[in-house]
């Protein structure tokens, strides 16, 4: 959606920075409000996430298009390729940090007492946090839904700060017209 109406717009106006810049304010409005949306409220939650996917595909066909605008014809092909690489290479990258950031921060919860090391890879099951909680019952069980919600939490408010270098960039982005629309 937030892609193919970036294009239309993109098509009509002859200008792709607004949307952008649209798109890069509604990511970390849009991973906040997953942060701070109970998980029992999937509608609300469901809302956030489409917003995001909205706000994402605003953002990276737009650039692309940037992109390509900025360089000469000639070499329009190396700039597609180098910035789908480094969107490549940044999703990984992303992801892995992410991903150990979440291990740490579990770390210094109650699940990661719950797998006695297993978190941190020092062995125990792979399964430790999904172990822990069909394991767990009662009170045990609310107290560690209450943890692992607030470490998502923190997860996604880091993750949108984040966001903000991406506003940044599209801050100081040009606002130059389509090759042809002079």
């Amino acid at each position: 959606m937030g892609a193919y109406f970036a294009g239309r717009r993109t098509a009509h106006t002859g200008r792709y920075k607004p949307l952008i810049l649209t798109g890069a304010l509604l990511m970390p409005v849009a991973i906040l409000g997953m942060a701070f949306t109970p998980p029992q409220s999937l509608i609300v939650m469901s809302l956030f996430m489409i917003l995001t996917g909205v706000a994402t595909g605003m953002q990276f066909p737009t650039s692309l298009v940037g992109t390509q605008n900025s360089v000469q014809v000639r070499d329009m092909g190396v700039a597609t390729s180098t910035t789908n690489l480094f969107r490549s290479l940044g999703g990984a990258v992303g992801v892995a940090l992410m991903s150990a950031l979440l291990l740490a921060m579990l770390q210094h919860t109650g699940v990661g007492q719950l797998g006695a090391g297993a978190l941190g890879g020092e062995g125990g099951s792979g399964n430790v946090l999904l172990d822990s909680l069909n394991a767990a019952t009662g009170p045990a069980l609310e107290t560690l839904r209450a943890e692992l919600a607030v470490t998502f939490r923190n997860l996604l408010i880091t993750s949108a700060a984040i966001s903000l270098l991406g506003l940044a960039a599209a801050a100081v982005m040009p606002n130059t017209l389509l090759r042809g629309r002079d």
